[in-house]
């Protein structure tokens, strides 16, 4: 049963598994398009476009697409009427934690208590499509002392070629979810992948193009090892190979605060399994000068269970006027504490670098 329940987890977590690739200890060089694909725009939460390119799915008859906006969404529709109405979420982003994170972090929106890997077999139905992943997540909450209703949750938690994660979610009233079930699943198994519409190999050096282009030029590590096929919304990733477990490092900018600190904060929590907490002053934080900027450092390590050692996070947040920047570290607690004093010299090695204004940019 472990075995089974185990396979599962490694299957979502590892769905987009990426070729790796070793290159000289050289400074490595982006160049951040003006406006990088915004997952999560705080100030005017869009669904994102470009996102939406990625995937197919078959409407179910009947439903109708909302035009209710929301961070992180892709899509929302609504299914029946009067007592039998139905909201039905689609959300898509990167670097989601895995699928028993995920799954989780729905039962505590339910009130129920986490389950470990060894239960996650019981709770959800793998399956597999055209470039994706899968599992089918049905789970019913504890009644209220009120007497109102139970709720119950059904969706799905996916993950295409690129690693991105993509979200189905219907949570109501038992009886509303139930009569929509069937629909809901047979949403879910029609998720096609496509190829993506944009690459993210390095770009040009700065100044080597015309207009105005900020770029980032950091020091790689010599064990790193460049991953040459990160997601879609990931400027670039590194893996680190060791013998008590791999390590990986990514980078990322989003448009405008990335959706807030204190939110990506908890849903890193969330994925060492540690509580989420209430104030951004709740979550300890060390500071680093990166680029001439001090930066929060947050580091988050997870429990040990079973005589494994626990999941631990490093990440560095850089807000900039029109983008966050998060250089972020993950990895068993020992492999990343022994690579910290070089991630911590990856990123006082990170410059910011600009053409030149012209003439007409006045002085």
């Amino acid at each position: 049963m472990r075995g089974r329940a185990t396979l599962i987890y490694i299957t979502l977590v590892s769905a987009a598994a990426s070729l790796t690739g070793c290159e000289d200890d050289a400074i490595q060089a982006y160049t951040v398009p003006k406006d990088p694909i915004p997952v999560v725009q705080a100030q005017t939460p869009e669904p994102d476009a470009d996102l939406r390119q990625l995937i197919d799915w078959i409407v179910p008859e009947g439903w109708r697409e909302s035009e209710k906006k929301g961070p992180f969404r892709i899509a929302t529709f609504e299914a029946g009427s009067d007592q039998n109405l139905l909201e039905i979420v689609v959300t898509g982003f990167a670097d989601t934690g895995g699928g028993l994170a995920n799954v989780n972090r729905w039962r505590r929106q339910l009130g129920l208590d986490p389950i470990s890997e060894d239960d996650l077999l019981n709770q959800v139905s793998p399956y597999q499509n055209e470039g994706i992943v899968g599992i089918i997540v049905d789970m019913t909450g504890p009644k209220p002392n009120d007497g109102e209703p139970a709720k119950r949750l059904v969706g799905a938690i996916m993950y295409d070629k690129a690693g991105i994660g993509w979200f189905v979610k219907a949570m109501d009233r038992s009886s509303i979810v139930a009569f929509h079930k069937e629909a809901i699943e047979q949403f879910a198994r029609s998720f096609q992948s496509r190829s993506s519409p944009h690459e993210h190999e390095p770009q040009e050096p700065p100044g080597e193009s015309g207009g105005f282009n900020p770029s980032i030029t950091w020091q790689q590590p010599p064990d790193w090892e460049i991953d040459t096929t990160p997601s879609q919304i990931v400027m670039a990733a590194f893996n680190i190979p060791d013998e008590e477990g791999n390590a990986r490092i990514t980078v990322t900018a989003l448009g405008g605060d990335g959706g807030g600190a204190l939110a990506n904060i908890n849903r890193w929590r969330g994925q060492v399994r540690l509580p989420p907490v209430q104030r951004l002053e709740d979550q300890p934080a060390t500071r680093l000068d990166v680029a001439g900027s001090l930066v929060a450092m947050i580091d988050l390590v997870g429990q040990a269970e079973q005589g494994q050692q626990g999941k631990r996070i490093l990440v560095a947040l850089l807000a900039q006027p029109q983008r966050t920047w998060y250089f972020k570290m993950t990895g068993p607690e020992r492999v990343v504490a022994k690579q910290k004093p070089a991630f911590e010299q990856f990123l006082r090695s990170v410059q910011f670098q600009t053409d030149p204004p012209t003439e007409t940019d006045g002085p």
